[in-house]
């Protein structure tokens, strides 16, 4: 549905509209490959994430203050240097990925994103968290994101997850019980967590 919207934007003499279409198309492309990269589906996912970059490459030269699709071409990146399914098929098709630069790239769309900063924040926290187990850079990105999303439970956890993890056992003591207290408050609300 997003690719067919974008068809629009797409074919307009407006570059600011063309842009958007770009962008929209890009990112569901790339959300179309990674769905294809958990089904095993590995050329599909290549194809869908090299026409994503095509896409998005363009959407930046349209607009070079875009920044939002440094969050698909970050991810593009990182999961290409990182993923050996992909990094297989990359050797096979001449294509690398650039793990550095993808995590900048990230950054960059959280940092200075228009529509994309919370989804790149969410996936930064995801990586570091899971992939490189680098809690003190994951800290700061679920700080924002709990400034974000303060009534989020699961915010919340990571935070108390995170200081733990770093030894810092009173903070992670005082949002556990702040944690608690919101448990108490509305335990339905907790019952699927």
């Amino acid at each position: 549905s997003a690719l067919r919207q974008s068809d629009p934007y797409l074919a307009s003499d407006d570059p600011r509209l063309q842009a958007d279409g770009y962008f929209v198309s890009g990112m569901a492309l790339g959300t179309r490959g990674q769905w294809n990269l958990l089904k095993g589906k590995w050329f599909d996912a290549y194809f869908d994430g090299k026409k994503a970059v095509k896409h998005l490459k363009k959407c930046l030269k349209l607009d070079a203050e875009y920044n939002d699709a440094y969050l698909g071409l970050g991810v593009f990146d990182y999961q290409a240097a990182r993923l050996s399914g992909i990094a297989k098929l990359g050797v096979l098709l001449g294509v690398r990925g650039d793990e550095t630069r993808g995590l900048e790239r990230i950054k960059l769309a959280m940092d200075r994103g228009r529509y994309a900063n919370r989804q790149a924040a969410q996936f930064l926290a995801t990586i570091y968290l899971g992939d490189l187990r680098d809690y003190a850079r994951a800290l700061p990105v679920v700080e924002s994101l709990r400034r974000d999303f303060p009534a989020s439970p699961y915010f919340l956890f990571l935070d108390i997850v995170l200081r733990y993890r770093q030894g810092d056992w009173d903070r992670s003591l005082a949002l556990s019980r702040e944690l608690h207290r919101q448990v108490l408050a509305d335990p339905k609300a907790f019952r699927r967590k």
